[in-house]
C-alpha cells in the first residue's frame, strides 16, 4: 500500500507537471501571437502613414503643377493680347500714308473746296 501510495503521488506530480507544462507553453504561444499581432499592427500603421505621406506629396504636385499650368496660360494669353494690340509695321505705314494723303489734299485745297 506505501509503495501504492509513492505511485500515486508521482503520477500525480508528473500530471501536475505535465499540466503546468502545457499551461507555459500556451501562455509563450499566447505572448507570441500578441507581440506578432503588435508587429503587425504596427507596420500596418507605418504602410498607412507612408501612403499618406505620399497621397499628400501628389496632391502637393498635382496643385503645383496646376499654378505653374494657369500661370503660363495667363502668360501666354498677356502675350498673345500684347500681339493682338501692337499695330503691325504695315498697318502703321497705311496709316501714315492716310494721315499724309489728307494733309496733301488740305493744302490743296482752294477756299471754294472748303465751303
Amino acid at each position: 500500500p506505501l509503495l501504492l501510495e509513492e505511485e500515486q503521488r508521482e503520477r500525480e506530480e508528473e500530471k501536475r507537471r505535465l499540466e503546468q507544462e502545457q499551461q507555459e507553453r500556451e501562455e509563450a504561444l499566447r505572448q507570441e501571437l500578441e507581440r506578432q499581432k503588435e508587429e503587425l499592427r504596427q507596420r500596418e500603421e507605418a504602410s498607412r502613414k507612408a501612403l499618406e505621406a505620399e497621397r499628400k506629396q501628389m496632391e502637393e504636385e498635382r496643385l503645383a503643377w496646376e499654378a505653374e499650368k494657369q500661370r503660363r496660360a495667363a502668360e501666354a494669353e498677356a502675350q498673345h493680347s500684347a500681339i493682338l494690340h501692337v499695330p503691325s509695321p504695315c498697318k502703321a505705314r497705311r496709316a501714315e500714308d492716310r494721315a499724309a494723303w489728307g494733309a496733301g489734299d488740305a493744302a490743296q485745297a482752294t477756299p471754294s473746296d472748303l465751303d
